[in-house]
Order: structure tokens, then sequence, then C-alpha cells
């Protein structure tokens, strides 16, 4: 306090630095922050960007942060369905070997048939 007749946290001078963007954006993080889903299906990420999309509307959630937070959810909805298609694929292979072997077998067991 050497110098001044507050101490820091009533000195009107940094309070008004303190609520910069940055806190202001800091404090718009938190709105989002109040509500956190999974979001591990595209029907989830939907319905997330929806209300996300609504409160930029309102104005409780700065478009800037919105913007981010839905590149972030554009990410995670590729990772989403690369996922997917990779459980899908396995099962195809999965169902391939099993033909193949069960044709290899059936050829085995009946040498006429083949």
């Amino acid at each position: 306090m050497a110098g001044r007749d507050v101490c820091a946290f009533h000195d009107p001078e940094l309070r008004r630095l303190a609520s910069s963007k940055g806190a202001q954006t800091a404090n718009r993080l938190r709105a989002i922050r109040g509500y956190q889903p999974r979001l591990d299906s595209t029907q989830r990420l939907v319905v997330y960007v929806s209300r996300l999309v609504y409160q930029v509307m309102a104005g409780t959630i700065d478009q800037n942060v919105a913007r981010t937070v839905i590149y972030a959810l554009m990410l995670q909805k590729g990772l989403i369905e690369t996922g997917d298609l990779e459980r899908r694929l396995a099962l195809v292979e999965a169902r391939l070997a099993e033909n193949s072997s069960d044709r290899l077998m059936n050829k085995r067991s009946m040498p006429w048939a083949g």
C-alpha cells in the first residue's frame, strides 16, 4: 500500500483493470461451464449447439466464445464419427473373417461341394 490510500482489492483503477475484456470473457466462459453434458454422440452435440445458439441470441454468451466452443464441437463431431466408422469397419471385417472361415470349413467337410 505504499503511496496508496486503499489496498489493491479496493483500488478503483485495479478494479477497472480486473473487469477488462479478459475478465469479461472468463465470466462468459463460466456460464458455459455450468452446463457440461456428455458430448459423446452427434445427437447430444446437436442439443448442446442448439442451447449455445439460444444463449448467444439471448446475449448471455459472447459470440466469440460461442464461435470457439462450436469449433471445438466440430472437432468432437469428427472424432465421434471416426470412432463410429472404426467400430463399424471392425464388425464388417470380423463378419468377413467369420464367413471365410465358415466357407473353408464347409469345403473341407464336403469336398464334393466345391
